[in-house]
């Protein structure tokens, strides 16, 4: 979760392509619902970066899109203040270059947001992959993070262990894995 103003990046180093619209990126939620508020600033593998916007719970998606020739590997980039989101592309990670007009989302402003990286195939019965780097958060987390530190045991298992303080409304952490490296 967020909240507050920011700033996310990533670096989309591939993807495959299972449709010209399957899509991995920075995506930012207003809840873990189906049909909530979002904005998703992507790659494509056919059509290009797309900056797609719900400002209604269960309402239509909007789409700007900058054409097919914009491919990964290639940054993209979610500038948030208040309710209003503003995403941005760029070859090198310094010169960005804005995809559509900054949305008002009616939602953020101060209240918790979900936001993280997505992949999407397009296509319900089949699985796409993506790879990204460099992923950066800038902004306000609803705790403060005093120590974070993960060590491999021998039995190949992983220990974590982190320490925070200032918590607001955090009930419980999730932490995720994958094997895919």
């Amino acid at each position: 979760t967020l909240v507050g103003n920011g700033v996310i990046k990533v670096r989309i180093i591939d993807q495959d392509a299972t449709d010209v619209w399957n899509k991995a990126g920075i995506m930012i939620r207003e809840s873990l619902a189906p049909g909530s508020k979002n904005v998703f600033i992507a790659l494509t593998s056919g059509n290009g970066a797309s900056f797609q916007s719900r400002t209604l719970t269960d309402g239509a998606t909007l789409n700007a899109a900058t054409g097919a020739n914009i491919k990964a590997p290639y940054w993209v980039k979610i500038d948030i203040a208040g309710s209003t989101y503003t995403a941005s592309v760029s070859q090198d990670g310094l010169v960005w270059t804005q995809v559509g007009n900054p949305v008002n989302a009616n939602f953020g402003n101060g209240f918790p947001v979900y936001a993280g990286l997505a992949v999407t195939s397009h296509d319900n019965t089949v699985l796409s992959a993506a790879h990204f780097d460099n992923y950066s958060l800038g902004g306000v987390l609803p705790l403060k993070l005093i120590s974070f530190t993960g060590h491999l045991n021998l039995d190949n298992s992983v220990a974590l262990q982190w320490i925070t303080t200032l918590e607001t409304n955090t009930k419980y952490f999730v932490v995720e894995r994958t094997t895919n490296f």
